[in-house]
């Protein structure tokens, strides 16, 4: 999308719902790659993802090589309509996810998108602020080697005994600064 984290992944952006339109169709069973800004030459958290994306793309620095060679989405290209998709179920990790479970209004963030992301540490160096909820800030790219295992549906699986999974991904460290700055 070209834009960072934090400008983009919030519940029922256009990227959101077209990460999961995508993922739902013709992305479905697919290994998808989300690079956050932080990327850099930090990637030890990352190393299966990354070395897996190093032999299939044949580069050493994925992050630029996808800049130059992958092709942009254009808006017209892809589905940003919202289809009531509400599971997400990660097969690998037999774990779920309700989204009507999770908070959706403005403070809070999508979770698949940080999921899924490669290179954000939630840890204060990107650009999200957990409010020190350590679980949210370990959950950050704990999917990234699994995505091709996303099931994204608008009805629950039957028969599946997965573990439910309530991300509350949030920028409260954003919001407070906003609200000092208005008194």
């Amino acid at each position: 999308y070209g834009a960072k984290m934090a400008e983009w992944c919030y519940h029922y952006e256009k990227p959101v719902l077209a990460l999961h339109n995508l993922l739902a169709g013709r992305w479905k069973g697919d290994r998808v790659y989300v690079f956050a800004d932080e990327l850099g030459d930090v990637d030890d958290e990352y190393s299966d993802a990354l070395n897996y994306a190093r032999k299939v793309f044949g580069v050493r620095n994925v992050t630029s090589s996808a800049n130059t060679h992958c092709k942009w989405l254009q808006p017209d290209e892809v589905d940003i309509e919202d289809h009531g998709l509400r599971y997400i179920y990660n097969h690998a990790l037999k774990t779920f996810i309700d989204l009507k479970h999770c908070p959706d209004d403005d403070e809070y963030i999508a979770p698949l998108p940080l999921l899924i992301a490669i290179g954000h540490d939630g840890r204060g160096g990107g650009n999200f602020d957990f409010d020190d909820d350590e679980d949210m800030v370990d959950a950050v790219g704990s999917w990234c080697d699994s995505v091709q295992s996303i099931e994204i549906r608008k009805e629950p699986l039957e028969g599946v005994d997965y573990e439910e999974f309530r991300p509350n991904f949030s920028e409260f460290g954003l919001i407070e600064d906003e609200d000092e700055d208005e008194e």
